[in-house]
């Protein structure tokens, strides 16, 4: 299957870009017109002018906060749980150890290492 510019897309996925990079000022709108038109002239993107900026609507930008706050919910929810475990395993081990040395003789319904 080939894009606009002829290209297969096997050639567009492995061909090199490094010649047609050069430093952007991002303040000036004139150098990202011309460095775009050199990558439309090299055939690395397809469309000939630069794509306007859009804003995203107010409901897409809240939807997206609030997914993003569930998502870090669940990572810290998950963590917890994580750390909590390895607490608890680690006082576990200080308990049986700590029992050990004060009551050695203490009468166990198991055998322990």
């Amino acid at each position: 299957m080939s894009n606009n510019n002829g290209l297969q897309d096997s050639e567009m996925i492995t061909r090199p870009c490094t010649d047609s990079v050069t430093s952007i000022d991002a303040s000036s709108e004139l150098s990202l017109i011309k460095h775009w038109q050199a990558l439309y002239a090299e055939g690395n993107v397809s469309a000939a002018q630069m794509p306007e900026d859009h804003d995203i609507p107010w409901y897409i930008a809240t939807m997206q906060a609030f997914a993003a706050w569930i998502a870090a919910l669940f990572l810290l929810s998950f963590m917890m749980a994580v750390f909590g475990a390895i607490v608890m395993y680690i006082m576990s081990m200080l308990s049986l150890f700590r029992l050990r040395r004060i009551a050695p003789d203490l009468p166990r319904s198991f055998r322990a290492p």
